[in-house]
């Protein structure tokens, strides 16, 4: 009968997610999986960070319910209060990944938008014996195994899931944006000789940006326009989770010379509440005891 019909559709449907190659994750692709994102590793890490000249902070990390891990507030926190600080030497831009790369991958990359750059040297750190351990082991096991962007749908699911949402263009773009740059990255490494990090890493690396990158824009670097910042991975910062209030009650995460500098750092990246910075910062507020993050 229809009433019995419509069950086993479903089920075909939500079985086929693992079927055929189209209808998998983008993230199992080459049997690619991150060795990292353990409860252990985020503490490892805040221990390292802490060694590397990370001072103390308003938060902290912890598990979150619902939400993995994230920051939490140790005390109240003041509007207009510093929320955290975070020195220059653990900021993962551009210009710090071609260093901590090999000469070789370096050189090649050197001409890729820093988008580009950063998503290769996610993947190529992110997986055994591509190149040595760098500086950055301890962030990159400690990021998590996935980030439930789109990014890592099925691409069947994409359209299923977004069916008539006005969101399905705005995915689609962004998973469009992504194959370019997947290929050329790999277009750019097999000109050169050298080997490929698989496609699930760096579907996880583009994700990995697309949830946690943020535009430092009172940073000088190497912004792709004038006056537009850098874009860097800030770790510890970016664990605090998203929130859809931070627009209205948050802070954004921004490069402030001097934030309470210490251990040799020239500056901090910081994040203030309430929120005052422009488009592409990423905002965190403190709300019910959580620092939150939200793009």
């Amino acid at each position: 009968s229809p009433r019995r019909a419509a069950p086993r559709a479903a089920k075909r449907r939500a079985g086929g997610f693992g079927g055929s190659k189209e209808e998998r994750s983008p993230l199992g692709v080459g049997g690619w999986r991150h060795g990292g994102g353990r409860l252990e590793d985020a503490q490892a890490f805040a221990a390292w960070a802490q060694e590397q000249g990370l001072p103390e902070q308003a938060v902290t990390l912890r598990p979150v319910k619902g939400q993995g891990r994230g920051l939490i507030a140790e005390r109240d926190i003041s509007a207009g209060e510093l929320l955290l600080r975070v020195p220059q030497r653990l900021l993962l831009t551009r210009a710090r990944a071609l260093e901590e790369l090999p000469e070789a991958y370096a050189a090649v990359l050197g001409s890729l938008p820093e988008y580009s750059v950063l998503a290769a040297f996610l993947a190529l750190a992110a997986t055994p014996g591509m190149v040595p351990e760098t500086y950055f082991a301890p962030y990159l096991r400690a990021l998590p195994t996935a980030s439930g962007c789109v990014l890592e749908w099925p691409s069947l699911g994409v359209r299923e899931l977004l069916r008539g949402s006005p969101t399905l263009p705005r995915a689609l773009e962004r998973r469009a944006q992504a194959d370019f740059m997947r290929e050329e990255l790999q277009g750019a490494l097999q000109g050169a000789g050298l080997p490929v990090p698989p496609d699930g890493a760096v579907t996880w690396a583009l994700s990995m940006l697309l949830s946690r990158a943020v535009r430092l824009e009172s940073l000088e670097g190497e912004g792709e326009g004038e006056g537009e910042g850098e874009l860097a991975l800030v770790p510890w910062a970016d664990f605090a989770n998203h929130s859809t209030r931070a627009n209205e009650k948050g802070a954004h995460i921004d490069w402030r010379r001097g934030a309470g500098a210490g251990s040799g750092a020239k500056g901090k990246a910081s994040a203030r509440r309430p929120a005052c910075c422009a488009r592409s910062c990423a905002p965190a507020c403190a709300a019910r005891g959580e620092a939150s993050r939200a793009q």
